[in-house]
């Protein structure tokens, strides 16, 4: 009998539930889609230009490699979105396991040497930061004082964005990085920080 009734209010608390509608459907309205905003920046910089990519050129200034935007969204999300506050904290060591070597201000209009022209092993990323829009920075690779390529970002940012240098960097040790300003437009690119990502 104990069995009976507890199967019989079973099966009536199940057919209750169906019947009585949830608090979602009735008492919480939906968010149409095109009211909702995403935050399409959520790697590590603010771009400006849906067609942002980092060109690859080789010492003979051929075009060797295009970095597209969703290569560079996939790249920068592996990083902090600010690298130098992320790791102030826990040393030069990142995440990756790649040491980091921070510098400061850089106001240049033709080119400035990172950290003086001091050499970084085996060289993987540079990250900058940005205070306004930024168009043609590029970053030159040098081994022994002799360029082995340069990438240009292809489209202007603001905020932070960490540039993949890798591809260039895969045949000796030490290199020594040179930033450039490569816009078309000339005038003077102000960087607040930046980063070196090294082994």
């Amino acid at each position: 009998m104990f069995k009976l009734t507890l199967g019989k209010l079973g099966v009536g608390a199940i057919a209750l539930g169906t019947m009585i509608p949830s608090t979602a459907a009735f008492a919480e309205e939906t968010t149409p889609i095109p009211a909702v905003k995403y935050d399409q920046n959520t790697v590590a910089s603010e771009v400006q230009n849906q067609e942002l990519s980092v060109e690859v050129y080789d010492e003979h200034d051929k075009l060797v490699k295009v970095y597209s935007k969703e290569e560079l969204e996939a790249f920068n999300a592996q990083f902090p979105a600010n690298p130098t506050t992320a790791f102030q904290n826990i040393g030069t060591v990142s995440p990756l396991a790649l040491n980091t070597t921070s510098f400061g201000k850089a106001q240049f209009s033709n080119s400035l040497w990172i950290k003086g022209g001091a050499t970084f092993k085996k060289p993987q990323s540079v990250w900058v930061n940005s205070p306004g829009r930024t168009d043609g920075l590029g970053v030159a690779v040098y081994y022994e004082g002799k360029e082995k390529g340069k990438y240009r970002v292809n489209g202007a940012f603001e905020g932070g964005l960490n540039i993949p240098i890798a591809y260039l960097t895969k045949d000796y040790t030490y290199y020594s990085l040179q930033l450039r300003n490569l816009s078309l437009y000339g005038g003077t690119i102000t960087l607040s920080e930046g980063m070196v990502f090294h082994q």
